[in-house]
């Protein structure tokens, strides 16, 4: 599978929400971002999945790397690759904001902006974790 996330960043902070692995109850955290659709570029792809889950445009997107991730999800194996994007809102205001509304589908979820030294050791996990990696390079 083929995802797309952004991370958009606030003084050394990231934005990140909490999601729940419907198998195994096991909390995480994660970016913004999500599947690439067929025939749809990353980048493409990226811009429409903020404005799906946040309502924002954005701006000043650029690629920091791709990562390949294999991990377990609700009990099953899964491979993917992930394009990690770094981004700006274009809505400036959303960066005073410590809370922001993330809609999946009929989902709600709150992102709120946590440091990068703050995830490194999060109890819940942050995933993919390798993004951490390119943001420490």
């Amino acid at each position: 599978m083929l995802k797309a996330f952004c991370v958009f960043s606030r003084n050394r902070e990231i934005l990140v929400y909490e999601k729940v692995d419907k198998k195994t109850g096991q909390a995480f955290l994660r970016p913004i971002g999500g599947k690439i659709e067929f025939g749809e570029r990353s980048s493409e792809a990226i811009q429409r999945e903020v404005y799906e889950e946040t309502g924002q445009k954005i701006k000043e997107l650029k690629l920091l790397g791709v990562l390949e991730n294999i991990f377990t999800q609700a009990g099953d194996l899964h491979h993917e690759v992930d394009f990690v994007y770094d981004a700006k809102f274009a809505n400036e205001d959303i960066y005073n904001l410590e809370r922001i509304e993330v809609r999946e589908g009929e989902n709600l979820y709150f992102a709120n902006w946590k440091s990068v030294n703050e995830l490194q050791k999060s109890d819940p996990p942050f995933v993919p974790p390798d993004i951490l990696k390119l943001l420490n390079q």
